[in-house]
């Protein structure tokens, strides 16, 4: 994994909990 792709995982990984983990819990 390069540091490119880890960046874009990264950023999309963060969206993606913070939309999804307040779906799951409510």
């Amino acid at each position: 994994m390069n540091s490119n792709t880890f960046v874009i995982f990264g950023g999309t990984g963060d969206l993606t909990h913070r939309k999804l983990m307040p779906a799951l819990y409510n």
